[in-house]
Parts: structure tokens; sequence; C-alpha cells
């Protein structure tokens, strides 16, 4: 497995076409599916359904792209080390879920950079099963997530500090009946059609999500599609009338406005709430993490006076 056939392998899995992603990277179209099969035969399974367009990741695909970006992050961390200050300075890697939006967590990154302009704070994105991987091989000091996290069985658990919470709406076609209706009522929304992210990212999470937003688990009407990873496409799903999804946004008295395309929209009463924190571990913890997480603390009862 190549670090290149890994490039090529997210980008056509972001694209869904070998002519786009053929473009994209520069490359001829031959070239970009020779390398991709090269990189199955080396996993040893297809990660590719060819036989639908858009073209779309297998099982086996979605469980390796996640993986795949975190390899490609790494390796460019590690370009960029050579290039850095020749000083010594601590390091604090914090693993915050693609899948998330923590405005508290954007504050205390900011804040704590100005508190300890000495430490180089690295925010790393990955989806939350390679955030776990990652704390539990101390690749990362700290973890920002939504609650609960997929934990290994038998696995030492983390500590946990709650930062905030996120409420999950409905985004909905513009011109779908139930855009004229606010809140909506759970009960209307089991008979739609839903688009969901992959259970098999983060199971526990998504089980959460979809008991807080539909009032049940599972959705009877539920569509898993790996798309569905990404903001972006999940409004273009709706919009092309492909089902309903749900987005995570900061807890607020206000909604997001709508657009031209789509709508958001609450749930009936009990609102749709989900809590988000940090995780990380104390055995061994690093000066610069400590620092970190007392930073958090203060944060927390400073919002809270």
């Amino acid at each position: 497995m190549e670090l290149r056939q890994l490039r090529y392998f997210v980008v056509l899995a972001e694209e869904g076409h070998f002519g786009r992603a053929a473009e994209r990277l520069r490359i001829a179209q031959p070239g970009l599916s020779q390398q991709i099969k090269v990189l199955e035969r080396s996993v040893g399974t297809t990660l590719f359904d060819r036989d639908v367009r858009p073209i779309v990741l297998t099982a086996a695909g979605v469980r390796l792209l996640p993986h795949a970006r975190a390899m490609l992050e790494a390796a460019s961390r590690a370009v960029e080390a050579t290039h850095g200050p020749d000083r010594s300075e601590a390091v604090l890697k914090i693993g915050v879920t693609a899948i998330g939006n923590y405005p508290e967590f954007v504050r205390l990154v900011e804040s704590f950079s100005g508190f300890e302009p000495d430490v180089d704070v690295r925010v790393i994105p990955s989806m939350p099963d390679a955030m776990v991987e990652a704390l539990l091989r101390r690749s990362l000091d700290v973890g920002a997530a939504h609650q609960p996290i997929d934990w290994p069985e038998g696995a030492e658990p983390p500590r946990y500090l709650p930062l905030g919470e996120q409420e999950v709406l409905v985004v909905l076609p513009s011109r779908h009946p139930l855009a004229s209706v606010g809140p909506i009522d759970r009960a209307d929304l089991l008979k739609e059609q839903v688009i969901g992210i992959p259970h098999d990212l983060a199971p526990k999470f998504a089980q959460s999500v979809i008991r807080k937003l539909f009032g049940v688990y599972p959705h009877p009407r539920s569509l898993d599609s790996p798309e569905a990873i990404d903001r972006d496409s999940r409004f273009r799903m709706v919009a092309e009338g492909k089902g309903l999804a749900g987005i995570a946004v900061p807890a607020s008295p206000d909604l997001p406005p709508d657009r031209d395309d789509i709508v958001f929209r609450r749930v009936s009463d009990p609102p749709a709430l989900i809590e988000y924190g940090l995780f990380w571990f104390d055995v061994n913890a690093s000066a610069a993490t400590k620092s970190f997480i007392e930073a958090a603390r203060g944060l927390r009862l400073a919002d809270a006076v």
C-alpha cells in the first residue's frame, strides 16, 4: 500500500467518478483505474461498487476511508515537521471528529493558544473510530467528540469533560409539505425517507442521534449512504429529493437561515440535544495536556457564571 494509492482512493471516493477524480489528480484515467485495482489487491477486497453511477464505496471502502485520510494527514504532518522551527517546544495533538461542529472547542483552542504561546497546538480532524484508535495509541493527547463515543470493549476508559451541547435539526427540501410546519412531530418523520451517515463509523452515536431525533431506533425508512458523511453532500441529496436528513448545529434559540433549496426545522419537544466534550488519559499525560484540560475547566466555570 502506497500513500499515492491512498490519495487516489480518497479523491475518487470524494468525486464518485473516475474522470473527475483523474482530472483533479492531473493523471490519466486508465492510470487511476490501475492504481485503484492495485490498492484493492493489496487490501484483499473491492473498495468501490463500479456498477452504479456515481460509483460508491463498498462497506470495506467506507471502513478504509477515515483511516486513509488519517494516514495522509499524518504523512503531511511528518513533512511539515522537517520544516519546523529548530527549537524545542511542547506539542499538543488534539483530535476532533470531522462530523462535529463545536463552538466552545474553537474558543477553548483560541484562548489556550494565547495563554500558552510556546505550545504547538495541532488540531487533527478525523472520523470517530480513527480518533479513538489514535487516543488508545497515545498518538493523540486529547480528543473532542460527541457522546456517546464508541470505545472498544475491554479497553481502558478515558477521562471525559463535557464542553457543550448541539441540537439536531431536520433538513428538508424547501417545497416539502413539512417545510411549513415547525416544530415537526416525530411521528410525521417516521413516514419519510431519511438519509443517515454509515452506522459503522460511530454506531453508538448514530443510534443515539436517531433515537433523539425520531424517538425510535432504527428509523423504519433509513438510507445509510457513504456520501452522507459530508454535510454538503447531505444537503445536496436532500435538495434532490432523496430523503430528509439530520444536522447538528450549535444549540441556539435561532434556526439557521433557510436556503432556496433546503430548510431547517426543529422537532417537537423534547428537543434533540447531543452533548460533546473532551476525552483524554491522565496516565502519562503531558504538561501541555494537563494545562489544556485545566483551561477547559476554567472556560466551563466562566460560562456558568
